[in-house]
């Protein structure tokens, strides 16, 4: 016998039913694989400024280019790309960045030496004497006289690079001025500044003692010499020097210019002089081999100015690369006298072995009458004075 079921318990039977067939077709439809297309067009849906303005979205597909230039792009030319024709390396002038470069301090001292320059190159701040790699001095050429060796009134600083001459002008200017507005020129002046007083980066007590290039009042006139530069200048940077000086034979380290002053005498006679007079004081003027040092006549050269780019100037550059020993040492032991008033001086080249031999010879015979007694006063008039020695570092 069947059960009879009542309205009510009819109803809800049929609602967990449609409820659990519901649930099902919903998790399948769930797990459905969904085509990329449908997944897309879901996406672009969801693009508020393509809803809103279908036509823009027409009008930029319609505009692109489908070369991908824009509509300003020139159009493409068919010609080839010209290409310049090799250019010959001899008539190409060397790069100024790792060329070398000159300096030139004009109106100078003449009693300058190479530690007042050097002791400015540019330094480390932390590390005391730290040399930095730019500013370094490579020679240093005291500008002089061909004919007389006497020193004149510039100087020639040789750098390895532009770079490393400007670093060092640069910084020696800086210098300068530093110097310039502390050093005191009256009565009102303020006091020089006190140890460890800083100026733009410049201890300026320590600045007004190391700088001697130039008196602070003074301009100074420090310039570098743009390439190309001119042939004398081209053989010093060559040479490290003047040829004609650094060449000669029998060149030593440390040398000595020495001239007369009134009655000139030969060269015998000035090593018969230096010879007595170092057995009398029982010292030897050079080292313990060689009690003497090395006498040598200059042979006079022709005189031209460095800067000079005449045609001149080039004849002689040319001349004096290609010789290698001038001017000769004059070997005789009795040279013919010189005319006792002769307005030109006879300049002779001192050697010798050690820098402290050299400065002992300089501090004994400079301005001193060169004589001694127990020598032959060859040349010299009876009732004249003997000669006053100049006795000068040649470097």
């Amino acid at each position: 016998m069947l059960p009879v079921l009542i309205p009510r318990q009819i109803a809800t039977r049929t609602i967990v039913h449609n409820t659990f067939a519901h649930t099902i077709s919903s998790e399948g439809r769930q797990r459905r694989p969904q085509p990329e297309s449908e997944g897309k067009e879901h996406t672009e849906g969801f693009n508020i400024p393509q809803q809103l303005f279908p036509k823009a979205k027409e009008c930029n597909r319609n505009n692109q280019d489908p070369h991908g230039r824009g509509q300003d792009a020139p159009p493409e030319s068919k010609k080839k790309p010209w290409i310049s024709p090799p250019i010959n390396p001899k008539l190409q002038q060397p790069s100024t960045e790792s060329s070398p470069s000159v300096l030139v301090l004009l109106g100078a001292s003449t009693n300058l030496t190479a530690d007042d320059f050097r002791r400015l190159m540019p330094q480390g701040r932390h590390i005391e004497n730290w040399k930095l790699p730019h500013g370094h001095i490579t020679q240093i050429v005291p500008g002089r006289d061909m004919v007389t060796l006497e020193q004149l009134n510039f100087y020639f600083l040789i750098f390895a690079s532009q770079h490393s001459a400007f670093t060092y002008q640069g910084h020696v200017t800086n210098i300068f001025k530093v110097v310039s507005s502390q050093t005191p020129s009256s009565v009102t002046s303020p006091l020089p500044p006190p140890r460890g007083y800083i100026i733009n980066k410049i201890d300026a007590h320590a600045a007004m003692a190391a700088f001697t290039l130039v008196p602070p009042p003074q301009k100074m006139q420090l310039r570098q010499l743009r390439p190309p530069h001119s042939p004398i200048i081209d053989l010093i940077i060559k040479h490290g020097g003047y040829p004609a000086l650094v060449n000669r034979r029998g060149r030593t380290a440390h040398e000595a210019r020495l001239t007369l002053e009134g009655a000139q005498l030969t060269l015998a006679t000035v090593r018969q002089i230096l010879l007595t007079s170092a057995q009398s004081l029982g010292l030897s003027w050079n080292d313990e081999a060689e009690i003497v040092p090395r006498i040598s006549k200059w042979e006079p050269q022709f005189n031209m100015s460095p800067l000079s780019r005449s045609q001149e100037a080039y004849d002689l550059a040319a001349k004096l690369d290609a010789t290698s020993d001038t001017p000769k040492q004059d070997k005789a032991e009795n040279s013919p006298k010189p005319n006792i008033r002769s307005a030109a001086r006879i300049v002779y080249i001192l050697g010798f072995e050690t820098q402290g031999a050299l400065q002992r010879f300089i501090a004994f015979w400079h301005r001193r009458h060169m004589c001694w007694e127990g020598v032959e006063r060859k040349g010299i008039i009876e009732g004249d004075e003997p000669p006053i020695a100049n006795v000068e570092h040649l470097w």
